[in-house]
This record gives structure tokens, C-alpha cells and sequence, in this order.
């Protein structure tokens, strides 16, 4: 049994499905202002940009990737990793 798991499980740590990015949401009470959410979202570029993986980081204030609105107390974000 364990030559033939040994045979089907991938030998890489990592799957062929990553892309080396990780994406992620800011979501915010209901009554706040974009300029809020905006330095909320430049807190998370910060503490993101500190970790020694992390190559570069997108925000995108006021839209919820949760599900794809324009909203003011959204914002979404796209860390782009270092070549592993």
C-alpha cells in the first residue's frame, strides 16, 4: 500500500496549482468610509511587506472579492511571492 500512495501522491511539497500569489479581503463594518478602509489596507500592504517571502502587494480599495462588488468597507488585496 505504500509503494503504490508513494506512486500516486505528488513527490513536490508544493502543487502545481500555485501561482505564487495569495489573495485576500479587507471587510470592514458596513459604515465605513473608503478613506478608512484604505488605511486599513495600508496597515495589511506594511505588516505584508515586512515578511522576507513577500516580492510585491496590489490593493484594490472599494471592491470586495468576496463576492465582486463596489463597496466602500471592501478592499482586496494580492501578494505577490519571491521566486521559491
Amino acid at each position: 500500500l505504500a509503494v503504490v500512495m508513494m506512486r500516486d501522491i505528488p513527490t513536490a511539497f508544493l502543487p502545481p496549482e500555485d501561482q505564487g500569489y495569495l489573495l485576500g479581503a479587507v471587510i470592514m463594518p458596513d459604515a465605513a468610509s473608503l478613506d478608512r478602509t484604505g488605511q486599513v489596507s495600508d496597515c495589511v500592504s506594511e505588516y505584508f511587506m515586512k515578511q522576507p517571502a513577500v516580492g510585491s502587494i496590489t490593493t484594490v480599495d472599494g471592491f470586495s472579492i468576496l463576492d465582486s462588488q463596489n463597496k466602500n468597507n471592501s478592499s482586496t488585496f494580492f501578494v505577490g511571492f519571491k521566486s521559491f
